[in-house]
């Protein structure tokens, strides 16, 4: 085994973690910022960066993004070393702690802790003490889950419910059968009535308990019911007066059941018959859509999402807002794609793109990538991004930076383009004007080129009219020869 060759240290990143269960025992990550800004003063080196995760597990990098970005920057070469209170801040899972490690080792990077001198010590020894330390923290973390999973089911089967308690429900004590609140009780009774009725659907429901001034518990800052919310609801088994472990029905509460067993039932085959029914909008879009990811509701500035319907003949922009629990301002919430993709079309097809544009869409993509890594690095781009769209599925992200982080990985997946192929993302020969291009490109090609320029496109759904556009940072700056400089975000 080859032994890694270690920069001298000059530039230290420091990563600072800590889960919630530590959080409420007192460890913080003020005090690790802190020993290790004062451990880096005292050994003469800069802090080029620090990097945290509040309330963020060890077992997995999933949802660490500070971790993820501390990452992605020593990569690229930003600092010698990454400094941390304790081995396990880095990771209690052997294969990341192995994983990540090697990828920075590679690089001349160690990892320093600063409880534990053996870590990132290059001798025979340390290398042994430093495995030593990563099985310990592995073993920490199993033992850890295994009491963690011992001590719920063990309260499940007392018929105590397990984390949080859903809408229409509090508990003064967590040791006794929670209660339940009348108000809520009454509304979640009628509407799970109503779903199996086939009076109201889920959308309509969300209404209902908005209009009523109710608010869904969340842990993530929601004030209004949505879709998703309600779906939730109905597929409660708590409601009933169950109790559910890893998804598993696993044993009877002592609390108060809101709902009967026949209405639960008759609800669960609802749901399965309408799951089963066509959907009016395809699940996957036919073609491409140029407003993908950036395009936005003029009115109340939600998202807008592309819908397909009569297999693919009809393409339609829609208001993301009442599926997010809100309000748009207008009544009129879809338009068909035509119009606005055609006014985001002319402008590009008249663009000239400047030299220094053309100069920024080279660096932008070939920004400290080798030619002989590009294929490793669109690997790693889409991995990244099926994890981002995952942890959004999952709710472990807040939507609105999970959303950004999306956007910024697809403009740099578009970028980058095919390694095989000198596309039209990745050759400033052939960008140096657009509207000679433009005619040419596919749907796709079109999409990529707007996603890695733009990050914002505002559409008046009433009109199919743009409304605005916002370019990203690299290219808000439009330069000529015969004009200092203009902002380019302009209204069409």
């Amino acid at each position: 085994m080859r032994r890694p060759q270690f920069r001298e240290i000059r530039r230290v990143s420091l990563y600072i973690r800590v889960s919630s269960r530590e959080q409420a025992q007192g460890y913080s990550l003020e005090s690790q910022r802190a020993d290790l800004q004062a451990w880096a003063e005292i050994s003469g080196w800069h802090v080029a960066g620090v990097y945290e995760d509040p309330g963020a597990t060890g077992t997995t990098v999933e949802g660490r993004l500070g971790f993820q970005r501390m990452i992605a920057e020593a990569e690229r070469g930003n600092c010698d070393a990454v400094l941390v209170d304790k081995n396990d801040r880095f990771a209690r899972s052997k294969r990341d702690a192995a994983v990540y490690k090697t990828t920075l080792n590679e690089r001349g990077i160690r990892v320093l802790s600063r409880t534990e001198p053996g870590i990132g010590d290059p001798s025979p020894s340390g290398f042994l003490m430093e495995g030593m330390f990563d099985t310990w923290a592995a073993y920490y973390s199993i033992q850890l889950s295994d009491n963690v999973s011992r001590a719920k089911v063990a309260r499940a089967q007392k018929g105590l419910p397990l984390g949080d308690l859903p809408f229409g429900y509090r508990s003064n004590d967590p040791k006794q059968a929670p209660e339940t609140v009348p108000a809520e009780a009454a509304v979640i009774l009628r509407a799970f009535e109503a779903y199996a009725g086939g009076i109201l659907s889920m959308l309509d429901l969300a209404d209902v308990f908005n209009a009523a001034g109710f608010v869904p518990r969340s842990k993530s800052g929601l004030t209004a019911f949505s879709k998703a919310t309600i779906a939730g609801m109905l597929e409660n088994p708590f409601y009933a007066g169950d109790i559910r472990y890893h998804g598993e029905v696993i044993g009877t509460g002592l609390h108060e059941p809101i709902i009967s067993r026949d209405l639960w039932n008759k609800v669960q085959r609802v749901r399965g018959e309408r799951a089963r029914k066509p959907q009016i909008f395809a699940a996957r879009p036919k073609r491409p859509y140029l407003l993908s990811g950036i395009g936005s509701c003029v009115a109340c500035g939600s998202p807008i999402w592309a819908n397909t319907t009569g297999g693919g003949r009809n393409n339609y922009y829609r208001c993301a807002s009442r599926n997010r629990g809100g309000a748009c301002a207008e009544r009129v919430t879809s338009c068909r794609c035509e119009a606005p993709e055609a006014a985001v079309s002319s402008l590009f097809s008249r663009l000239e793109l400047p030299l220094a544009w053309r100069e920024r869409v080279r660096a932008l993509v070939l920004e400290g990538i080798e030619t002989g890594d590009i294929e490793r690095h669109r690997r790693q781009l889409t991995e990244k991004l099926s994890r981002l769209r995952q942890g959004l599925i999952d709710g472990l992200f807040e939507y609105d930076k999970a959303k950004q982080s999306i956007r910024e990985t697809e403009g740099l997946l578009a970028a980058l383009g095919d390694a095989a192929d000198a596309t039209v993302m990745r050759s400033p020969e052939v960008l140096t004007d657009i509207g000679e291009l433009w005619p040419h490109m596919t749907l796709e090609e079109r999409r990529q080129l707007i996603s890695l320029v733009l990050s914002r496109v505002e559409v008046d759904l009433r009109t199919g009219s743009v409304g605005g556009i916002t370019p990203k940072p690299a290219f808000s700056v439009v330069p000529g020869p015969s004009r200092r400089g203009r902002r380019a975000d302009q209204r069409l």
